[in-house]
């Protein structure tokens, strides 16, 4: 028995080293300080064409027991765009003790522009016939790329099988960064029986985006007029003057009103011939509408729409 104890007590000391010393060791070694990150200045600017290794120039990290882990750091997370047009990145950073490091920068992007909307089609159908709107359109952004599944409907409808008409439609999209950019349409459903009979104005583009403060000539858009199988071009030495400013029109096109009973069909148009409504505001950033308006003497109206974008 007497040996028992002295074993019993030589194995209680050796446990009770043996933890000393572990704790001894643990508590030299232990490590709950997190790594420093440290930026070389408070914002960066790049191009949306960077690859997001960019992002981490002159982004550096030290930890008290592992040194430079600067090999280690990611980007958390880039917030969406603050009132200044700027982002907040997140740096993480993570030492061998799985203590983590975090640090914060504003990002700004020297070629930013927000989603932009194209039209790839006249947006004039006949009716009776089942039409998705949705196909016509496309949007592309300089941070997502194309964003065309997340166009949604924000005002307006339209029935799958339209009657002849105009309808008027808001659509709406929005990027990761939270930017949204919005467009205004107007579909022109026309009776297919009149198709003969109804003008087609045609444009150059369906949806243009204007910078803040730069001039804007609806007439750039203009192409040319179409009855049927006809097409009618414009007077080379016309002057550009709308019939919605006001002049009196005679002839094939022009606002009906104006029309008397001799006026003869023309072959050609003058600019006159045709009504502009011009909403856009380049002062002021928005989503407009431009409308483009013919009436035949017998009373037949085709327009187009020219959707305008003003931008910052």
């Amino acid at each position: 028995m007497k040996y028992i104890r002295i074993l019993a007590v030589v194995l209680f000391i050796i446990s009770a080293g043996s933890y000393a010393g572990l704790r001894f060791y643990y508590e030299q070694n232990l490590d709950d300080t997190a790594p420093v990150i440290t930026c070389d200045s408070d914002a960066i600017e790049i191009s949306t064409e960077e690859p997001e290794s960019a992002l981490l120039e002159g982004v550096a990290a030290l930890d008290d027991k592992d040194g430079d882990i600067t090999d280690e750091i990611a980007v958390e997370k880039i917030g969406p765009f603050l009132s200044d047009g700027s982002r907040e990145i997140t740096y993480v950073v993570c030492d061998s003790f799985n203590n983590m490091g975090r640090a914060v920068r504003k990002l700004t992007y020297s070629d930013y522009e927000p989603p932009r909307f194209s039209i790839s089609t006249q947006l004039r159908f006949p009716a009776g016939k089942e039409l998705d709107l949705l196909q016509y359109l496309s949007v592309e952004d300089r941070l997502d790329g194309n964003l065309t599944g997340r166009i949604r409907l924000t005002y307006g409808y339209i029935p799958d099988l339209p009657e002849a008409g105009s309808y008027k439609l808001g659509y709406q999209v929005s990027n990761s960064a939270g930017d949204m950019a919005g467009i205004d349409l107007v579909v022109e459903i026309y009776d297919p029986e009149d198709m003969a009979c109804t003008p087609s104005v045609n444009l150059s583009d369906y949806v243009v985006y204007i910078k803040k403060g730069k001039t804007f000539d609806p007439w750039r858009y203009m192409e040319n007029v179409t009855i049927g199988s006809t097409e009618y071009k414009f007077k080379k030495d016309s002057a550009r003057k709308s019939a919605g400013e006001g002049t009196k029109v005679n002839g094939l096109f022009g606002d009906p009103s104006n029309r008397e009973a001799e006026d003869k069909v023309i072959e050609e148009l003058n600019y006159k011939d045709i009504h502009i409504e011009n909403e856009a505001d380049t002062g002021k950033p928005g989503a407009y509408t431009v409308t483009y308006t013919i009436i035949t003497q017998d009373r037949y109206i085709g327009r187009d729409t020219l959707s305008v974008i003003v931008y910052e």
